[in-house]
């Protein structure tokens, strides 16, 4: 912008390709979660007719859908129901949290043909489906008891690859308590959610 004031588009372009498609995924999973916040708000904990559900999604791309009906809805629970992440190759659900993304482009100023229409390259915009509800597996806990605030609680990689140990208490009955927590989740959802 020092070299070429105004000209935008060639200071973005500076940019990483990947930082710039951090721009469009942000866009995404803030409309996703609108979305999610609205459908869980308004609809509740059940499948609804209107709901969106991923026939296969062991396919390479863009999972094919199939829209939840009166007379399929004893098929499905709320694990089964996705929202899109908007894109040229998603379907919005046939209910009320379509109307959610629409709205909430429009407060951003972005509309759906911007979306679908980037003609960069880099900013291909195919859109995706997330799990509205993500179940947790391989979950455990243990209790620790530690006397250093300061000291981890369990070992890093970063120690492991330094040989460094997680150091116990010093004394028999340490005054701090903590519980240790593991878990795998599922890609895109976030382990601040599910604690």
């Amino acid at each position: 912008l020092v070299k070429f004031p105004l000209d935008y588009k060639k200071a973005f372009s500076c940019i990483t390709k990947t930082m710039r498609m951090m721009f469009v995924h942000a866009l995404q999973s803030y409309l996703w979660n609108k979305a999610a916040s609205y459908r869980f708000e308004k609809l509740g904990t059940t499948v609804v007719p209107g709901d969106l559900v991923v026939l296969d999604d062991s396919k390479e791309g863009i999972p094919a859908v199939d829209v939840v009906t009166a007379e399929n809805i004893d098929k499905y629970n709320i694990q089964d129901v996705v929202l899109p992440l908007i894109g040229a190759q998603t379907r919005d659900p046939d209910s009320e949290c379509s109307k959610v993304f629409d709205d909430v482009l429009k407060e951003s100023n972005v509309t759906r043909e911007m979306l679908v229409n980037l003609k960069d390259r880099d900013f291909n915009c195919a859109g995706d489906y997330r799990k509205l509800v993500c179940r947790p597996t391989d979950v455990n806990f243990d209790m620790i008891r530690y006397d250093d605030e300061l000291q981890p609680l369990l070992q890093t990689d970063f120690m492991k690859l330094k040989g460094i140990p997680v150091k116990g208490p010093k004394d028999e009955s340490p005054p701090l308590l903590a519980m240790r927590v593991g878990f795998t989740l599922s890609s895109p959802s976030y382990a601040t959610i599910f604690l």
